[in-house]
């Protein structure tokens, strides 16, 4: 008797310092993947960060080749592709890009997102989305402000994942209502919103845009001859990175809470409505279903890490544990500008001790990226957010155990990591839930299995919190919070 055929489902998330598939089993269980590392230009002096998209789409040729070559067997039903929230590349009619992409975490676009907050100030006050230098809509106006020649050959304002949809359908100019968020797509009103003209936006010029989990189109041949992946499996829509690796960790039902760290730190939770935050430092995705996924992005996170040599990240991360708590209060910001806890351009980071042993140097990172971590949970409950429960962690920071524990110490919070963690896992599921029909939720309860619970340290509580004291005091002192959030 032949052996039934197994349903698998790809994921693919267009990170910043790779792109990562995998391919899961309707039961959750990894069938296959592989992470393929990319280069990002950066100059901390101009604030500078781009990425050569033709990298992105190199990529996820080979990540899909082998992953697929080593499937023993099944037959792929859809994928779906997530990427980082705020990435900007424009392409022209056949899906080229024009120039490279410039990255969320670029910061040329200050004076664009002020601008836009300006002459948007209704909206923006009725949405709770307030523009900063690192959303994808203030990169648009940088480029139609600085390079005007690159704009008139542009067909759309595209993402990261639409880069790659268009290569693997063949239709240029979709995406979806998770990556048009910071692009200035208007979640109640279903479309783009009306200001943009006045501030000299082409909307001709931005995406047609869908639901997560709908079917954007199929696999070409051509495509399919290049990436191994059958020609005809369904595209489906995906989400933002932080909102796929939400989803990953399973907290895709109200009250549920997750924090992604990876280059950067996302704070995301599920709300029956959506939480609006006056000073724009929230913004509130949403899930097919409907449901709100409020949240924000730091500009800290994994990336603090990087001075450090990587071939010795896994002895510093067993000796971190020794060193805690270090009595140290770092904000260890690598770039200028802050989007949350708070927004503040101008911030720098402070507190390190350049004297100290590396591997205190190393620990009061892991420490300081949990304080941000912190304060955040602290603003969202201010706003109005349930909190207080356990919360996943995705990301490769949460890979690390001493991470964990140090985070779980600092917030006095259980942490729980899925087995199978981030975006590209998220993605692969939502595949499942886009192409079966089946609720995102539903899946998520069949697909998602926990690996690691971490409970807080006993003993080490009251020293983080008046660590913690001091790390908000010094922000306040330095202008960049500039009200009380609550000590937890």
């Amino acid at each position: 008797m032949a052996t039934p055929s197994t349903d698998l489902f790809a994921g693919i998330d267009i990170g910043t310092g790779g792109v990562r598939v995998v391919i899961l089993d309707e039961a959750g269980d990894l069938v296959a993947g592989h992470a393929e590392p990319i280069a990002t230009v950066t100059d901390a002096g101009s604030c500078t960060v781009e990425q050569d998209p033709s990298l992105w789409w190199t990529a996820t040729v080979t990540g899909l080749q082998k992953s697929l070559v080593s499937c023993p067997r099944g037959e792929l039903r859809a994928l779906a592709i997530s990427g980082t929230s705020g990435t900007i590349v424009p392409v022209d009619g056949a899906g080229e890009a024009l120039r490279p992409a410039v990255l969320y975490r670029d910061a040329r676009a200050d004076a664009a997102a002020e601008r836009l907050n300006q002459a948007a100030a209704a909206w923006t006050q009725a949405s709770g989305v307030r523009f900063q230098s690192s959303s994808g809509l203030a990169k648009v106006l940088w480029l139609v402000d600085t390079e005007p020649e690159v704009v008139s050959r542009t067909r759309v304002f595209a993402h990261a994942a639409d880069v790659i949809v268009a290569r693997l359908t063949g239709e240029v100019g979709l995406t979806d209502w998770s990556h048009a968020l910071k692009t200035g797509y208007d979640l109640v009103a279903g479309a783009w919103p009306s200001f943009l003209d006045a501030v000299g936006i082409p909307v001709a010029k931005l995406p047609r845009v869908l639901p997560p989990g709908a079917t954007l189109g199929r696999v070409t041949a051509a495509a399919g001859a290049t990436t191994s992946v059958p020609a005809g499996v369904p595209v489906i829509a995906g989400m933002t990175d932080g909102c796929m690796a939400q989803v990953a960790a399973g907290a895709v039902q109200p009250g549920d809470w997750n924090t992604s760290l990876g280059t950067t730190l996302v704070l995301k939770g599920v709300t029956r409505t959506r939480l609006v935050d006056p000073r724009g430092r929230v913004y509130s995705h949403r899930l097919p279903s409907g449901a709100w996924l409020p949240g924000a992005a730091s500009n800290t996170g994994g990336a603090c890490l990087d001075e450090f040599p990587r071939a010795a990240l896994p002895a510093l991360d067993a000796r971190a544990l020794a060193e805690t708590p270090t009595g140290r209060v770092v904000y260890p910001l690598t770039l200028r500008g802050e989007r949350f806890p708070f927004l503040a351009p101008q911030a720098r980071g402070f507190g390190e001790a350049v004297a100290d042993p590396v591997e205190r140097r190393f620990a009061a990172r892991l420490e300081g990226v949990a304080f941000v971590e912190r304060l955040g949970y602290a603003v969202l409950e201010d706003l109005g957010a349930s909190g207080g429960g356990v919360i996943g962690s995705t990301g490769g920071g949460s890979r690390s155990r001493a991470w964990l524990q140090v985070r779980a110490d600092v917030l006095n919070r259980t942490l729980r990591r899925p087995v199978l963690e981030g975006a590209a896992a998220g993605a692969a599921m939502l595949a499942a839930a886009g192409v079966t029909g089946r609720d995102l939720a539903d899946v998520a309860r069949t697909m998602v299995r926990i690996g690691c619970v971490v409970e807080p340290r006993s003993g080490v509580r009251s020293a983080y919190d008046e660590a913690y004291a001091r790390f908000v005091g010094d922000c306040r002192a330095r202008g960049y919070l500039d009200s009380p959030a609550r000590s937890r």
